[in-house]
């Protein structure tokens, strides 16, 4: 239920955007930005600045001028990135987010998946998906059985979901130990996944759809993975078409879509 106290915590300010922070929202990670010195950028307008890129996917040049000048958003998003800060407010607020859900904050089971995404015109790596027909990258993610975001991984989509896996996972389990099964699909069927997966201590549960279906299918646990490619991708206009030169900068934006679901779910009233 709704109350003043409500309307106080969530209130935005007047005559901005849906993507801003909320003053609760902004008291969760502000303390990542602390460490940073400026003379005269707001950090709250800066982090504001990359959740309106995410959201909108506007062009650089035509970023509203509330959040600063472009070329001072455009540094302070680069730092982020190289800083790792993202991946912070992740490892911060995932373990908050599945409090908030009723699990067990760390979790056992990965879903792993991969997303085909169309490239735009600018250079940088890119192929060709042959079964989904698309020419851009392929996002390799990984989600809890709550379905977060856990780790991702951008290649070029002529890469194959299989080849993917193993740094994926690898990836995921530095910071989250606690894994000890794998759900996927058929793709990732195979002794040598099967034996890589069992020398790590994990056990690869691969799901099929049933005979004789068509069209989509949820099959339990792993519609969570496809679920979050659809909240990301459906959410995040940036992140439906890759607009970026370089791989890391469509992981990048995929964490910052990711930051932005988690205080969302941190930050959700409880209602009655």
């Amino acid at each position: 239920m709704w109350t003043d106290e409500h309307r106080v915590r969530h209130k935005r300010r007047p005559c901005r955007y849906p993507s801003d922070l909320t003053d609760a929202q902004w008291e969760s990670i502000k303390h990542l930005f602390a460490s940073y010195t400026t003379l005269t950028a707001n950090m709250r307008e800066m982090v504001n600045g990359d959740l309106y890129l995410t959201k909108t996917s506007c062009q650089w040049d035509y970023l509203p001028t509330d959040f600063g000048p472009r070329g001072t958003v455009r540094e302070w998003h680069d730092r982020f990135r190289r800083d790792g800060v993202w991946d912070k407010a992740m490892e911060i607020l995932y373990p908050q987010a599945r409090r908030k859900l009723g699990r067990n904050e760390k979790p056992e089971t990965l879903i792993v998946d991969s997303q085909s995404i169309s490239a735009g015109p600018q250079a940088g790596p890119r192929g060709v998906d042959g079964g989904k027909k698309r020419n851009g990258i392929k996002r390799h993610v990984a989600a809890c059985s709550a379905g977060l975001l856990l780790g991702v991984m951008a290649t070029a989509a002529n890469v194959h979901d299989s080849k993917a896996l193993v740094p994926l996972v690898d990836m995921v389990r530095e910071k989250h130990p606690s894994i000890i099964r794998v759900v996927a699909d058929s793709a990732y069927a195979g002794s040598e996944l099967t034996a890589a997966m069992r020398e790590r201590g994990i056990d690869l549960q691969i799901t099929a759809k049933p005979d004789k279906a068509s069209g989509f299918v949820p099959i339990p646990v792993r519609w969570r993975v496809e679920g979050l490619n659809g909240v990301l991708s459906n959410g995040c206009r940036r992140l439906a078409k890759h607009w970026e030169c370089g791989l890391e900068a469509a992981e990048n934006f995929t964490k910052i879509a990711s930051v932005r679901r988690l205080l969302n779910v941190v930050h959700k009233p409880v209602t009655a």
